[in-house]
């Protein structure tokens, strides 16, 4: 073993390395050998071949349990880099960068696991999940991002996350009220959740912004009779 090491044969070095392992499969001193003869296996073949996309994977999942974040994401990409249609070096990206709560890179990598199964309902949830996240620590950088708040209402809405949705939706026209598109979609909620005090509010804000619209003057009269109903119950 050490005279391969010494002529740089680290692949064989490592197979006698393995071999030492059955005989003291708990000894610290060679486990510890081990690990580094497996990273010098896998950077001589980057040497050998620096377009190797699979030594760049091993490399990356080798630093990864480490611990290495870092250095684990940066052969990881190149691998992907190399070889787009990695799904499990972009599953692995998608695991670190939540990891390193880099929400915007993980949702890249989500991104491309859909290119690669478009169909898949576990990557979609994936995505939405990361794009919630994402909203989430744009407001927490910044709680007047009216934006961020709009979007992660209308996500929720759209999951049918509707207690949650309403929290970001009447944030944002608390922030912004000629939000028209949010108001309506308030509206909607609360005709779903059968909230229509709530519901004739938002219908009056939007009459604020547009006092002439014949629609919700209209919508505002049929909510108000689902009002009177609501009491007469």
């Amino acid at each position: 073993m050490e005279v391969n090491i010494k002529l740089k044969n680290y692949k064989h070095a490592l197979t006698a390395c393995n071999k030492v392992l059955e005989f003291v499969p708990n000894s610290k001193k060679y486990n510890t050998i081990k690990l580094e003869l497996e990273k010098l296996t896998l950077e001589q073949a980057i040497q050998i071949d620096p377009i190797d996309p699979h030594a760049r994977k091993e490399l990356g999942a080798f630093y990864y349990n480490k611990g290495d974040l870092k250095k684990a994401k940066m052969h990881f990409e190149t691998a992907v880099a190399l070889e787009p249609s990695l799904k499990e070096v972009w599953s692995k990206l998608v695991q670190l960068d939540l990891e390193l709560k880099n929400y915007k890179h993980a949702l890249t990598a989500s991104k491309k696991l859909l290119e690669i199964i478009p169909n898949s309902k576990k990557y979609n949830e994936l995505k939405v999940n990361i794009e919630k996240l994402l909203l989430e620590q744009a407001i927490q950088t910044n709680p007047t991002d009216i934006q961020a708040r709009k979007d992660l209402g209308n996500l929720h809405y759209s999951q049918g996350e509707l207690s949650k949705a309403k929290i970001y939706l009447e944030s944002a026209v608390s922030l912004e009220p000629s939000l028209k598109e949010v108001w309506e979609k308030l509206i909607e909620l609360d005709l779903k959740i059968e909230n229509y005090k709530n519901a004739l509010i938002a219908c009056k804000k939007i009459l604020e912004i547009e006092p002439k619209s014949k629609k919700y003057k209209k919508i505002k009269s049929n909510i108000e009779k689902l009002l009177e109903l609501k009491d007469e119950d």
